[in-house]
């Protein structure tokens, strides 16, 4: 019996040993995660979005690898495109074992919910930036989960009539796509809901040069509202900030939305659509899902997570203060004043007072010790300054611009100058040319390439005596190892030449 409970504990410990193991190795493991994003690169929306996911997963969780791939659907035939893709990612990821998948956009997810079976099997999805879930049955498979995207044109225009009170006109910008009429509609829809007293004018221009000319004519007392711009009559792309900052300077009327774009510089506010924030859900849900937490336990986030943001800038420019903005409201565009500017170099300069206060007692303990060590040091000094000019090789020390600094006794009487005659000057100012510039040459090489460096050469006295001598020089360095100076010393050969 004792030798069964042996054996049996044995073989717990050795399993506990195995799964602690097996745990190590795949905490630290490599975990790949595929983020599709459905536009391109540059669009403000899935720019903001990336920007969300990175800062969530790339301080924190080193060994997370990140797949990015823009599929750029917003701009050509989904079908094509689902085609495509289709083929090239079976190509591309057909050996690639993935731990998650990020889908940000609509055609994304419909892209992955599509293709599950061929090209992501039982691989957890977390999608964000998506209006509408286009599946079968209106069944979600239950190993996706995300967060809803849903534009609140209500509060932007409830918002945007309570800090301009007394606005008469409310002129609303779109485009002819089908985007850019749905929200006209939804606008139109609200208009009625808020039973507004204002009279809409909506611009609908065939160009931007349209645009443009048609924003010229708003006058101050209206409100404009940004709904959709991204494509004019002539099939011609924009990006909605390329085009809010080629307006907003043009505009003498405030301007709103509700779609936060990074980019642009001229929007007021708004309770915007937060592609930053919709991000960081997404990446802290995958997050979860790879420490182990059932995607199926992890709901959809059906409220979007907007935001009120506003530009200070511009609330400046139509007297809007922060008092009168909603609680929680993020201010973009704040001016740096100077203790926001410098508000961590002031905290940390006072805690380093705070620190260096209580600090003195300690100090005062040690200022005996210090006295001790500098006499020390001082000693020392003196006993490596009486070495050098008693020792009876010829000894010099340079600067980084070959000028010297200090010299011994038996340099001084090697080439028949006193110190005076000597510091400050370069082998210029004591040889000949000639010789001068082939010992600036070599001490150049040794700045370059910090060493040893020995060679025999011709050396000349101050009364014109030539006499062959060795060289020797070594670079002085600081503690990066930054050269600051050459050590050297000469040892006269001439008797040693002439046997």
């Amino acid at each position: 019996m004792y030798c069964s409970r042996f054996f049996f504990q044995l073989a717990f410990c050795v399993a506990c040993i195995v799964f602690m193991s097996n745990f190590s190795i795949a905490s630290t493991q490599t975990q790949k995660i595929l983020i599709l994003n459905a536009s391109h690169k540059g669009d403000d929306m899935s720019d903001s979005i990336l920007d969300g996911i990175e800062s969530v997963l790339y301080p924190k969780y080193s060994n997370i690898e990140l797949y990015i791939e823009y599929m750029d659907i917003n701009r050509h035939s989904k079908q094509d495109s689902f085609v495509l893709l289709r083929e090239l990612y079976a190509r591309r990821y057909g050996n690639t074992v993935f731990n998650g998948i990020l889908a940000c956009d609509d055609f994304a997810l419909q892209f992955v919910i599509e293709n599950r079976n061929s090209l992501f099997p039982k691989i957890p999805v977390v999608f964000c930036g998506v209006e509408r879930i286009q599946v079968k049955n209106n069944q979600m498979p239950s190993d996706i989960t995300g967060i809803m995207e849903a534009y609140n044109l209500f509060d932007t225009i409830d918002i945007a009539q309570k800090l301009h009170p007394g606005i008469s006109k409310m002129v609303v910008i779109s485009d002819n796509t089908s985007t850019g009429k749905n929200r006209i509609s939804h606008f139109k829809q609200i208009i009625q809901k808020l039973n507004m007293n204002v009279q809409t004018i909506e611009i609908i221009p065939d160009t931007v040069s349209d645009l443009i000319k048609k924003i010229k004519e708003i006058p101050e007392k209206s409100i404009v509202l940004f709904l959709h711009f991204s494509q004019d009559n002539n099939k011609n792309q924009y990006s909605p900030a390329k085009v809010i900052n080629m307006i907003s300077s043009e505009l003498k009327a405030p301007l709103y939305t509700a779609w936060f774009f990074p980019r642009a510089n001229g929007v007021l506010g708004g309770k915007m659509v937060n592609g930053s924030r919709q991000g960081k859900l997404a990446a802290n849900m995958i997050v979860e899902i790879l420490k182990g937490k059932p995607v199926q336990t992890i709901p959809v986030l059906k409220q979007s997570p907007n935001s009120y943001i506003f530009n200070y800038q511009q609330m400046n420019k139509f007297n809007i203060r922060l008092s009168d903005l909603p609680g929680g409201s993020i201010i973009t565009h704040k001016p740096k004043t100077f203790l926001y500017k410098y508000r961590k170099i002031i905290g940390y300069i006072m805690l380093a007072f705070l620190c260096l206060f209580g600090s003195v007692f300690m100090l005062l303990a040690n200022i005996s010790r210090r006295k001790k060590a500098e006499k020390k040091l001082e000693q020392q000094v003196r006993v490596l300054k009486t070495f050098m000019e008693t020792i009876p090789n010829p000894l010099f020390f340079k600067d980084e611009n070959n000028r010297f600094n200090q010299c011994n006794v038996a340099f001084q009487a090697l080439i028949g100058m006193d110190d005076q005659e000597i510091i400050g000057k370069t082998f210029k100012d004591i040889t000949t040319i000639e010789l001068a510039e082939l010992y600036e040459e070599k001490e150049c090489m040794l700045i370059e390439e910090p060493g040893f460096q020995s060679f025999e050469a011709p050396f000349q006295r101050s009364n014109g005596e030539i006499f062959t001598v060795i060289i020797n020089h070594a670079t002085i360095t600081d503690e990066n190892g930054k050269p600051t100076g050459l050590i050297g010393s000469i040892q006269d050969i001439t008797d040693i030449k002439a046997h």
